[in-house]
């Protein structure tokens, strides 16, 4: 303890040590304050160790500030999207649906298509049927009329900025939109893994995604993900979502998203 011609000692340093962690977060009160603070005074080497508790609490005080400030911005994202939803709902019902329309006759198209064809009495297959706009197969670059490609599984099909591509399943259609990232997982089960961007499908098909596994059975509707989340918008048929809730149906006519 360092010397002090007018201070009284009241407390010994083990003690004012184990009190300077509660004072420097603010929650030691009262007499037991002012007996360290008396202390500290007076106690260079105890003061230094308060100034580092200080140092410390601050740091700790600015981690749960910026952790609480992102919980408060992600819940106001949330909220906005949920409020987007439930506006679009009650008033823009028939405005999705036009949009909806405009991207699944496409898919619906190429589907019957593919049905007067016989694709699927060749077995099961999936098979890029037409793009426009950049397109790589597995980085390969694919030029305009070079299509009714056969993709194994493996695959990896991405869209560029403005492209869209349908591919031809043996029980469905999928349309991809813009900088869209699709990998083909499973053709037997036309189960396919989304990276990111958004896709039509029509038909039956499974997709693995980072928020979930998407089912969807006799279906059709539109499913899209990025960094907001994973938003769905089953149109008909059997739609079940596997994600940390659990597994459930979703109705048709009804959007959802899963958030990160």
């Amino acid at each position: 303890m360092g010397p002090s011609a007018e201070r009284i000692d009241t407390i010994p340093c083990d003690e004012a040590l184990a009190r300077t962690r509660r004072l420097a977060t603010r929650s030691l009160e009262g007499e037991r304050a002012r007996e360290l603070r008396a202390h500290i005074a007076g106690c260079e080497e105890c003061a230094r160790s308060y100034r580092e508790a200080m140092g410390t609490a601050a740091l700790l005080g600015s981690s749960t500030r910026t952790a609480r400030e992102e919980r408060l911005r992600r819940a106001r994202r949330d909220l906005r999207r949920r409020e987007a939803l439930s506006l679009g709902a009650h008033q823009g019902g028939r405005e999705r649906w036009f949009r909806l329309r405009t991207i699944l006759l496409p898919a619906l198209f190429f589907y019957l298509i593919l049905s007067v064809l016989g694709v699927g009495a060749r077995g099961a297959r999936i098979e890029l049927v037409t793009h426009t706009g950049p397109l790589l197969l597995d980085g390969e670059v694919v030029e305009a009329g070079d299509e009714r490609r056969v993709l194994p599984g493996g695959t990896w099909c991405e869209t560029g900025a403005g492209a869209r591509a349908s591919l031809g399943l043996s029980g469905g259609a999928l349309q991809l939109e813009a900088d869209t990232h699709l990998y083909v997982e499973d053709v037997e089960r036309a189960r396919f893994r989304l990276h990111s961007g958004a896709l039509s499908v029509v038909g039956d098909a499974a997709f693995v995604t980072v928020l979930g596994f998407v089912e969807v059975e006799g279906a059709s509707g539109r499913i899209a993900l990025d960094d907001t989340g994973l938003l769905l918008e089953p149109l008909r048929g059997a739609w079940t979502v596997v994600d940390s809730q659990g597994r459930r149906t979703l109705e048709p006519g009804t959007a959802v998203v899963l958030g990160p």
